[in-house]
């Protein structure tokens, strides 16, 4: 297991557009928890501070924050305050850079540096690297997926597994690796009818009320102008195990999703 990163904060603009200038000298940076491999490079640097960076927004799902990495001779991230983003490019000001400290490295493993051979270690991995899984075919079916569906709805996403912040119904899709589709938020009933009704879907009202908040999902829903909702799991094999590494995420405000989006998932 590695140690935890000893970080070093640096909240300075100037410093910042130095370390980018020196340290990296402009070469791209790497967008975080990006299953694409996104390198981005910026196209502007205004003298307020502000970073302009070229981005496709149907690859990466950018709300109000956006961190990008390097690692060189030192790990090192940089997080950004969106203040506008297109379809094109996003505008952004650093809020902190942070340079890991030393490489990280526990006290155990440390102690039999120079002290193995040669051994074959079988280590269990939770977090795929799925630009790996997918390969590039993948990833462009992927990609074009995400363009398909957002061409019906432009406020469709897909969600990570490795996200850290998980809506609880996503949570609960990469849990039981089930579809969940809401017709209406209201009663959070789903009706399913069309394509919906061939679905396996996630009985929603049941499953939060045994996990004892539907209560509480009900008055988020009754205060979100989200009506309808679709959550569709992405699913993997891997040694005979299915996984989930994404799912894509509809919300729609005028109304019930339509069932033509299911033959794309």
């Amino acid at each position: 297991m590695q140690a935890q990163r000893s970080w070093e904060t640096i909240q300075d603009v100037n410093k910042i557009k130095y370390i980018l200038k020196e340290y990296i000298h402009f070469q791209g940076l790497l967008v975080k928890e990006s299953p694409f491999h996104q390198e981005l490079k910026p196209m502007e640097i205004r003298e307020d501070g502000t970073f302009i960076f070229p981005i496709d927004s149907t690859l990466t799902n950018i709300n109000d924050e956006l961190v990008l990495y390097r690692t060189l001779s030192k790990h090192i991230e940089i997080s950004f305050d969106v203040i506008e983003k297109t379809d094109t490019q996003i505008i952004c000001k650093p809020l902190f850079a942070r340079i890991a400290k030393a490489k990280r490295m526990s006290p155990r493993i440390e102690g039999l540096m120079g002290k193995v051979i040669a051994h074959k270690f079988l280590i269990p991995r939770k977090e795929l690297d799925i630009a790996k899984v997918l390969g590039t075919s993948g990833q462009i079916i992927l990609n074009d997926l995400n363009r398909k569906v957002k061409q019906i709805y432009p406020s469709s996403k897909l969600v990570f597994n490795s996200s850290k912040e998980l809506s609880p119904e996503e949570e609960l899709v990469k849990k039981y690796k089930k579809p969940i589709y809401i017709r209406d938020t209201s009663t959070l009933d789903s009706n399913p009818e069309g394509e919906f009704a061939n679905l396996d879907l996630l009985p929603i009202k049941e499953t939060l009320q045994e996990e004892l908040i539907l209560e509480e999902r009900l008055r988020f829903f009754k205060s979100s102008k989200t009506r309808s909702l679709l959550i569709y799991p992405i699913l993997f094999k891997s040694g005979g195990e299915t996984q989930i590494f994404a799912m894509g995420v509809i919300e729609s405000s005028e109304g019930p999703i339509s069932d033509q989006v299911v033959p794309l998932y």
